[in-house]
């Protein structure tokens, strides 16, 4: 899997918040899913306590590369615990704050505007800098082993520690509505006290939380007789969501959108939370990925039209409040989905 560089965005609150106050749940290992917390074998937390970095020298290919000598200091562990240096301890866990020494090269390309290549090319090396590391390895693998490209299948700014906190707090809550169910409803139940979590700590919630709580819920959308379609596009569209969080939200529905058995129930819900989005300003930014990808593709699977929109908005006055909404758009699919709703 790709290595993921910090963002800025990774988590919508950028201070080192506390974690939440809650039940948490230890995350189990998914190898292959889409969330790099259930993918990962070990998500654990550091910060760079010191740092040496060595002159920057000419090699192949018109870069420069340097090596940089870090102290770091583990925080916290997240998903399973790190093993203690090589020596005696080697089988005990790795104390939390205890420091290790990891060596890491940089390179730049001479062309300033390049993508540089390396996973520690694009991270800061400053003392004081903080990471969320999510990485798969063996019982046996050391921290120093878990943050080497390779390894590493994400790496987030240390805010995104809180994320991690409510996704082991929606996995709590997850298992523990199966459990209470049985068989019964299980995945249904389950879905929506996930959601329902996550609605209660929308503060915290962005784009890891967002792909963590969609592996989660995807079965119930797939398989279940009433997935929980109205929570989900309530989630999707609440004033406080973050973009990362609504970004994870919108793929998966658009998912879900092209399975050729989705009724007009689903896509009158989908359909009528995307127009929400809309007529948001806070969801600018994700305007035209609405128009041109996510309503089309909703609406006109391969070009063709799924329902009429009486079928699917059967009010006239609402399908012109709809199609005012898609005025200020003028691409070819805008156009087409104005038309769709009528005059």
């Amino acid at each position: 899997m790709s290595t993921t560089p910090p963002r800025s965005d990774a988590s919508p609150d950028a201070s080192a918040a506390p974690a939440p106050a809650f039940p948490e749940a230890e995350l189990p290992v998914e190898p292959g899913a889409r969330s790099e917390l259930l993918a990962a074998t070990h998500v654990f937390a550091v910060e760079l306590r010191a740092s040496d970095a060595k002159p920057w020298v000419p090699v192949e290919g018109g870069l420069r590369e340097r090596r940089v000598d870090l102290t770091v200091a583990l925080l916290e562990d997240l998903k399973d615990r790190l093993p203690a240096p090589e020596g005696p301890l080697r089988s005990r866990p790795l104390p939390v704050g205890s420091t290790f020494p990891l060596t890491v090269e940089q390179r730049r390309l001479r062309n300033p505007m390049g993508d540089h290549p390396g996973l520690w090319s694009h991270l800061e090396v400053e003392p004081g800098t903080r990471y969320v590391f999510a990485s798969r390895g063996t019982a046996q693998s050391s921290a120093a082993e878990l943050m080497r490209e390779g390894p590493v299948l994400a790496v987030w700014p240390g805010s995104a520690a809180v994320e991690v906190h409510l996704a082991r707090g929606i996995e709590y809550v997850f298992q523990a509505e199966r459990r209470a169910h049985g068989n019964r409803d299980a995945t249904d139940a389950a879905a929506r006290a996930a959601i329902g979590f996550v609605s209660a700590h929308l503060p915290v919630a962005g784009d890891v939380t967002g792909r963590f709580l969609w592996a989660r819920i995807q079965p119930t959308f797939l398989h279940a007789p009433a997935p929980p379609v109205s929570e989900a596009v309530a989630l999707l569209t609440a004033p406080q969501a973050s973009r990362g969080l609504r970004v994870e939200l919108i793929a998966g529905l658009d998912a879900v959108a092209q399975a050729p058995e989705v009724g007009a129930a689903f896509i009158r819900t989908v359909a009528a939370g995307y127009f929400t989005l809309l007529r948001d300003p806070g969801a600018s930014a994700l305007h035209p990925r609405l128009v041109d990808v996510s309503l089309y593709l909703l609406l006109f699977p391969g070009d063709a039209r799924r329902f009429p929109a009486e079928t699917v908005f059967p009010e006239a006055a609402e399908r012109a409040r709809l199609r005012a909404a898609l005025a200020p758009f003028t691409s070819e699919h805008a156009q087409k989905l104005a038309s769709w709703l009528g005059p």
